[in-house]
């Protein structure tokens, strides 16, 4: 457990704050008072989360690497639930204020729970649509470029033949290939040589002071 601090970095967290929001927005529709104490409870937890994050980040993790933007935009669409929520609860609080506040409309029965979902279901279209259509074609991103495994192997050691213990296992001992593929140790890089006909074509590389590059 001790070592867990090391494990490579994911995006999970997002789950967990999206989490605390969730319930933040959800007591003003239940609890009737501790608003501020909760709020300011949820702040806490969630800079002590950034704070250990950026700790993990910075000194102790040793890759984080994100292949696309989907889990980034996955929680932008999931906080349109805590808007939503956070609507429906001004809506059920305006309802019917008592005296000395007059409140705004008063409803009941169905019509009243329709608007409520309405209203819940309608926020949650517009931020979708926001967030999927409107933010990406006003952000215009770097298109995504097509690469060959080749190409991208040359400068990237990590693929799915040396994450395989076992296929690197095999490819020293049963196949006898020469030389075999290497499985991914960090500082290692110059054990990996370039074999093309298994799909290996990483070789780390340095420069002289003659200024020509030497194989390792």
């Amino acid at each position: 457990n001790a070592m867990a601090i090391l494990i490579p970095m994911e995006l999970g967290r997002y789950s967990d704050l999206v989490m605390h929001l969730y319930l933040a927005a959800f007591s003003l529709v239940m609890v009737q008072g501790n608003y501020l104490s909760i709020f300011i409870l949820c702040a806490i937890t969630n800079t002590y989360l950034y704070i250990w994050d950026s700790y993990r980040v910075l000194r102790c993790v040793k890759e984080f690497t994100v292949a696309s933007e989907y889990c980034d935009t996955c929680a932008q669409v999931l906080l349109g639930l805590v808007v939503g929520t956070m609507l429906v609860a001004y809506l059920w609080k305006e309802n019917c204020k008592p005296f000395p506040h007059n409140s705004k409309f008063c409803m009941d029965g169905p019509k009243w729970w329709a608007l409520l979902a309405l209203a819940f279901v309608g926020h949650f279209i517009v931020h979708f649509v926001l967030v999927y259509f409107v933010v990406p074609s006003v952000l215009k991103r770097n298109p995504i470029q097509e690469e060959t495994f080749e190409s991208l192997s040359r400068r990237e050691r990590k693929s799915v033949f040396t994450c395989n213990p076992v296929h690197c296992l095999r490819s020293a001992y049963i196949y006898k290939h020469d030389p075999p593929m290497v499985f991914i140790y960090d500082g290692k890089a110059d054990l990996h040589k370039a074999n093309p006909s298994i799909g290996t074509y990483y070789e780390e590389t340095h420069r002289h002071p003659d200024g020509e590059e030497h194989c390792k």
